[in-house]
């Protein structure tokens, strides 16, 4: 049994009281750098990012590297301490030993690794393969620096808003994310660390039929349902489904106190962004007309003409210069607004059968869970 949960109305999550000392804390909100201050983050001589500064959640100096989680100053004795500064270590229990790390590739919003721990005491609901997720490492790949300042200084409250959503939610959803270890960031550098369960995905190569109860399918990705999936239909309507239940709960007060909510999780549907600015839009427009035209062998004959090339700008044109206003139009009735999980793709998600054959899932990549419009997203 890989997860410490269990389904039933019979059943209490093992993290409720956990969550509940920390919907008791005043969380402070996350304070937006300018454009120009934020890039000056990571390109100035004080290198700012690189700077070991207390987070926002606990109030700890924290690693953000594999290797600086590995170094003296950290190690086993600071994971002790901050795992029982998040509830999810006993007090009378400590972390001994650190190995095995190994990255994982995958994804685009930061880097990912997993690393193996041993505990003084095997306490039960304890995991010892954990995952670790950390923002791009600047000095040791030069090209990640664009991406770096665009998730980091663009995309923010993301990272904090899914560290949040471990804080807060891990009891109260309806349908498992990775038990939460510890998570952090600083507002000054934007470093963050997020630790959590490693997900045991089964191995690609045994057939499905062969999976014992509650044993864990392999990852899945986007775009490959007709190779991975035998009945697709089943898996995307229970994360429809799921989804709609977790909307749901926030309409109707069950997943948290709304005003409370809204300290840790944006409200998406107040902001009205503008278009792209005109030297930026033809820039794209034409990167993708140049596209389009060289792939046009990819589409079926006479899809790709000079008329319907003409139409489909002017109709971006159009877009681009009404964005807030579209946004403004699919925001206006409360009604189809929620906080629901903003990604809710099969590569965000672990699956497995229970000794019935029923169908579960469990989601991760919570970053940027904010509360937002539906029809927006359609």
């Amino acid at each position: 049994q890989h997860f410490n949960f269990c389904w039933g109305p019979w059943t209490r999550h093992l993290a409720v009281d956990r969550c509940k000392v920390e919907w008791g804390k005043e969380r402070a909100a996350w304070q937006f750098i300018p454009q120009l201050e934020g890039y000056a983050i990571f390109e100035d001589e004080q290198k700012l990012y690189r700077k070991e500064l207390p987070g926002m959640r606990y109030g700890l100096e924290f690693p953000f590297t594999p290797e600086m989680l590995q170094s003296s100053k950290y190690g086993p004795k600071w994971l002790t301490k901050a795992f029982q500064a998040a509830g999810t270590l006993p007090r009378d229990n400590t972390v001994k030993r650190i190995w095995n790390f190994k990255p994982i590739s995958g994804g685009g919003a930061s880097q990912k690794a997993s690393f193996e721990i041993e505990y003084e005491k095997n306490t039960q609901g304890l995991h010892r393969k954990l995952f670790m997720k950390y923002p791009y490492d600047v000095e040791k790949d030069k090209k990640l620096a664009s991406d770096r300042k665009q998730i980091s200084i663009n995309q923010q409250p993301g990272d904090l808003a899914e560290i949040d959503a471990y804080c807060l939610m891990e009891a109260s959803l309806p349908f498992p994310m990775p038990k939460y270890y510890f998570g952090d960031i600083s507002n000054k550098t934007t470093n963050f660390i997020l630790i959590t369960e490693l997900i045991p995905y089964g191995d690609k190569t045994k057939p499905l039929e062969e999976f014992r109860p509650f044993e864990v399918e392999p990852a899945y990705r986007k775009f490959f349902d007709d190779e991975q999936f035998a009945n697709p239909l089943e898996y995307y309507r229970l994360m429809l489904k799921s989804n709609a239940v977790m909307a749901g709960m926030y309409r109707s007060g069950r997943l948290g106190d709304k005003d409370s909510l809204a300290k840790s999780f944006p409200d998406e549907t107040k902001y009205f962004f503008p278009g792209l600015s005109e030297p930026e839009f033809k820039t794209k427009l034409k990167m993708s007309e140049e596209f389009l035209c060289s792939m046009a062998h990819f589409f079926p004959p006479g899809t790709i003409t000079d008329a319907r090339l003409t139409e489909w700008k002017r109709v971006l044109n159009i877009a681009n210069a009404y964005k807030a206003e579209i946004s403004y139009m699919t925001m206006i009735d409360e009604d189809y607004n929620s906080i629901l999980h903003i990604n809710m793709n099969v590569d965000n998600t672990w699956w497995w059968r229970d000794a019935d054959k029923k169908l579960h899932f469990g989601a991760l990549d919570w970053g940027g869970l904010s509360k937002s419009s539906l029809p927006m997203k359609l």
